[in-house]
């Protein structure tokens, strides 16, 4: 599991935001005092002690200092909208790709109804995918 710079509740979590921190090695010897610790059993220290403690008493979690606040962003999230990305770039290119393959065989003289042997196969299979999309 990846570190965690960032201090998070359980619904802190939930929305995606966390508390800037750093986390505290050893809270036995720990100089400063100030180890807070989270629901996973880890020790940290908030950045900003003072507005931590002053945002601690009521935990409304839309009065997080925007200086001190991090989002986090959903890795399911961040895959469904590279995959979407992908997919319109991958489309782009089949379709940049066909109309490059239509030119040159139109440039070299190839014969319309050769290409009628190839366009109705292509277009087959292209609707049966837009067809069977979820």
């Amino acid at each position: 599991m990846a570190t965690r710079v960032m201090l998070q509740s359980g619904g802190m979590r939930g929305r995606g935001l966390g508390w800037k921190a750093e986390r505290c090695v050893d809270p036995g010897t720990c100089d400063l005092h100030l180890c807070v610790a989270d629901d996973e059993g880890g020790y940290w220290h908030p950045e900003d002690p003072l507005a931590f403690a002053k945002w601690r008493v009521r935990a409304d979690l839309d009065a997080i200092p925007t200086h001190v606040m991090v989002r986090v962003r959903r890795g399911w999230d961040a895959l469904r909208r590279s995959l979407m990305v992908g997919a319109v770039g991958l489309g782009g290119t089949a379709a940049l790709v066909g109309i490059c393959t239509l030119t040159m065989l139109l440039a070299g003289r190839v014969k319309l109804w050769h290409l009628l042997i190839v366009i109705p196969p292509a277009l087959a299979a292209g609707l049966w995918f837009v067809i069977h999309k979820e």
